[in-house]
């Protein structure tokens, strides 16, 4: 991953610019913080975002067939494709 050489290069580079312990430990929690949110986003916490936003678009075309709105109306209003709509 390019990311990851990349975060390698700025420890290497922040070591060196170091003199201190504290420092060289905020450069190493920080470098853990990124790590960590990148596994948290690989592992799909993010997914659940776009799955509620999925099913709330789902609620919303089922209150739109029961008020009898046009297809393309619907289409429009929800970004959804005329095989999506008919599915739900």
């Amino acid at each position: 991953m390019d990311e990851s050489k990349e975060i390698m290069e700025a420890r290497r580079i922040l070591q060196d610019m170091s003199s201190t312990k504290r420092e060289r430990y905020l450069a190493e929690q920080r470098e853990k913080w990124i790590m960590d949110k990148n596994a948290i986003r690989a592992a799909g916490y993010d997914k659940g975002k776009i799955e509620g936003k999925k099913e709330e678009k789902i609620e919303i075309v089922k209150k739109m067939k029961e008020k009898h709105f046009e297809i393309s109306d619907i289409i429009e209003m929800t970004g959804l494709t005329k095989e999506e709509i008919e599915k739900i």
